[in-house]
This record gives structure tokens, C-alpha cells and sequence, in this order.
């Protein structure tokens, strides 16, 4: 998959918006802090607001996908949080009518693709997921709910993120296709994309 104009278009305004917003919500604030005379810490709370920003990180990740991939394939993000004691929580996702199915124990399963992706350090592919999950057990990288009906075609791609200071995971990026459309010869033009949306995540 070759990138076209429209494609980096479509991330450079996804970026645009997300700095605008911020932008905006930075002169709103000041002007409101002159008249009210408000503390630098309500200031700063008002101003940052990292839940908005990460959401709309998630939403921009989405976005681009669906632009890449010509609005013909259907994705679903995930922003994974990795706590301190190296447990995961969901921090956002999009579409927001669309939540996470996978329960939170299975996603904390060695062999699940985020655990998976943390281990190895490195951005993971899985090209179809029900080839995967046809592996024997302790040779797969995704799990799925017992009971639940696996679609007949997929991929997903999960890209960890790590602190820069410490090197310890802060979030994982979960990117979930209804086709088998995610490919590792596309890797590099993957991880291109991620990195920029990476450092705005990582500043939030």
C-alpha cells in the first residue's frame, strides 16, 4: 500500500486538529483566568485536560486508517493505559459506539496481542486472526472470549508505547480491521504513521 497525497493530507489534519483544539482551549482559558483571576494549578488543569487530548488522538488514529484503507475497511482503536504495576486499563477508544468486547482477564493473558506486543517490545501484526487462533494454544498471540462467535476475517496491529525516560510501557494502541488488510509488508508505513501520533500521546 502506497502512501498517496490524500493520505498524508488526512494525518497532517488529524494532527492540525488535535494542536488547534489545545490551541484553542489555551487563549479560551487565559482570557478566562485574567478576568477570574484564577491559581496557575486551575490554569493548567483547564488547559491540558489529557483525557480530551488522548481521545482525540484515538479518534485521529481511526481516521487515518479508515483514510488509508479508502473508507472500505472498518477499524476499531484502542488506547490501552499500562499502570505502574503493569495491569492494563482502557483510556479511550472510537468509535465510542463500538467499546471493547474482550473482557479485561483476557486481555491481561500472556498470549493475548497486547501482552504480546509489551513482551516483545515491538509493534506486533497479526495478519489473520482466525489463522492465529487456529496455533496451537501456547503459540498464539491473541485470545478471544469463550463463547463468542469469531468473525470470518480480521486483522489487528498493536503498537506499545514507551516512556523515554524510563523505557517502561505507558499505553498500547490497539488497531482492530474487519478484513485481513493489516500486513507486515506494510510495517514500516505503519510504524511512520504510529510514531507521530507516539509523541503526541507521549506528551499528553
Amino acid at each position: 500500500s502506497c502512501l498517496t497525497r490524500d493520505d498524508v493530507v488526512s494525518i497532517l489534519d488529524s494532527f492540525y486538529q488535535i494542536v488547534e483544539n489545545k490551541s484553542q482551549r489555551f487563549f479560551f482559558n487565559t482570557k478566562i483566568c485574567i478576568e477570574n483571576n484564577w491559581s496557575p494549578e486551575e490554569v493548567f488543569k483547564k488547559i491540558t485536560v489529557p483525557d480530551q487530548q488522548l481521545m482525540l488522538l484515538t479518534k485521529g488514529v481511526q481516521g487515518v486508517f479508515e483514510t488509508l484503507y479508502k473508507n472500505e475497511i472498518n477499524f476499531r482503536v484502542g488506547l490501552l493505559r499500562v499502570t505502574a504495576d503493569n495491569h492494563l486499563k482502557w483510556q479511550s477508544f472510537y468509535p465510542r459506539e463500538s467499546p471493547p468486547k474482550i473482557s479485561m482477564e483476557k486481555l491481561e493473558k500472556p498470549q493475548s496481542a497486547v501482552k504480546s506486543a509489551l513482551q516483545a517490545k515491538d509493534l506486533l501484526i497479526i495478519e489473520d486472526i482466525k489463522k492465529e487462533l487456529d496455533k496451537p494454544y501456547d503459540e498464539r498471540r491473541f485470545v478471544h472470549e469463550s463463547g463468542r462467535k469469531i468473525a470470518r476475517s480480521g486483522s489487528i496491529l498493536i503498537f506499545p508505547i514507551y516512556c523515554p525516560n524510563t523505557c517502561q510501557p505507558i499505553y498500547a494502541l490497539s488497531i482492530l480491521a474487519n478484513a485481513n488488510c493489516l500486513t507486515e509488508n506494510n510495517r514500516d508505513l505503519y510504524e511512520w504513521i504510529l510514531t507521530h501520533f507516539k509523541q503526541r500521546i507521549i506528551l499528553e
